[in-house]
């Protein structure tokens, strides 16, 4: 990869890269929302988009003593699109806890800070999270293991022909930006590990301004 280093300083230096093969494109915009790199010296096929998501913690309250990561999750998804500063506890005291009926409680929160939904979602492919991503469109992943279940927000996705796998990020509210491979036969179950634990992908919904 062609690595750019920028001081901030008074001034910035560019290299002469004038005597290298490769080609760099660059803006100055006012946001960053996301980063791609593309070093055309590479003989290898990068297939890459990440969006630039914030972290939300996850957190308790006494009556979700178990997390609120669905909650966090939902939060970092309207942070993205909003501008706002959300907690995992603000989308808690406005939608309350989450029931077994979560899906349409999650879908009714994100509608209500203004997003457009759909879902829940059960083709969780790469073809399927790169045409979301590059829409410009995050998703809000149900994990689950045979105890337990968690969320995180899906942000991007990864391929190199170097690597027959193929890839997704996803930011989880207790570990932060994560990465995750996703199984040969896209029939498999997909498997994702956090926290001690082997969740699997139920579904997901996805969320949009």
């Amino acid at each position: 990869m062609t690595c750019i280093k920028q001081y901030i300083d008074s001034s910035i230096t560019i290299p002469d890269i004038t005597s290298r093969d490769s080609a760099i494109e660059f803006s100055i915009i006012s946001q960053i929302k996301e980063i791609q790199v593309v070093d055309t010296s590479d003989t290898r096929a990068t297939d890459y988009k990440g969006l630039g998501v914030t972290l939300v913690q996850n957190g308790s309250t006494n009556c979700c003593y178990l997390g609120l990561c669905g909650q966090a999750s939902i939060a970092m998804m309207v942070n993205y699109y909003k501008g706002t500063t959300l907690t995992a506890k603000n989308v808690h005291d406005a939608y309350k806890c989450l029931t077994s009926n979560y899906h349409n409680e999650q879908k009714a929160a994100l509608v209500g800070y203004g997003l457009t939904v759909t879902g829940p979602n059960r083709v969780f492919t790469y073809p399927n999270i790169k045409s979301n991503i590059n829409a410009n469109t995050l998703l809000l992943l149900d994990l689950q293991t045979a105890s337990n279940a968690h969320n995180v927000v899906v942000r991007g996705y990864y391929s190199n022909t170097s690597d027959p796998k193929l890839y997704f990020y996803h930011i989880d509210p207790n570990t932060g930006d994560n990465i995750c491979s996703l199984p040969a036969n896209a029939y498999d179950p997909v498997v994702v590990p956090l926290g001690g634990y082997n969740y699997i992908v139920d579904c997901y919904i996805t969320g949009k301004a």
